[in-house]
């Protein structure tokens, strides 16, 4: 094999290795790659998990609280008041618009809003 070969032979393994599809945020929650699409779920161990928000391309959290955007729209959830009994309608507050999503975490007392992942 050349030295050319390998090199590229390397940087596809490289490469194949950072791919995953799932992220964690914490113990109880993760985002995961289904079909391409990345939805933010409650764990329940072995690769399972509860949907929160479908289709997300970014994700934060902050203090008890987790947030997204999901097609343009923003989500949240308090995570205290979380469990895996309970459906993503039962928790989940949104679709809101930007400027109500923001009002609302600064409501809540969250400023400098940040997204910790984007897909």
């Amino acid at each position: 094999m050349t030295i050319t070969k390998f090199s590229i032979l390397i940087t596809i393994l490289f490469l194949l290795s950072n791919c995953t599809t799932e992220k964690k945020i914490d113990e109880k929650y993760t985002i995961v790659n289904i079909d391409g699409y990345w939805d933010l779920g409650y764990s329940l161990g072995e690769g399972n998990s509860i949907g929160r928000i479908d289709n997300i391309s970014k994700a934060g959290w902050k203090f008890n609280y987790i947030y997204g955007v999901s097609d343009g729209k923003y989500y949240w959830f308090d995570k205290t008041k979380d469990d895996k009994y309970n459906n993503a309608e039962d928790i989940v507050i949104g679709p809101l618009t930007k400027k109500i999503f923001y009002n609302k975490m600064d409501s809540l007392g969250i400023k400098n809003i940040i997204f910790q992942i984007e897909l």
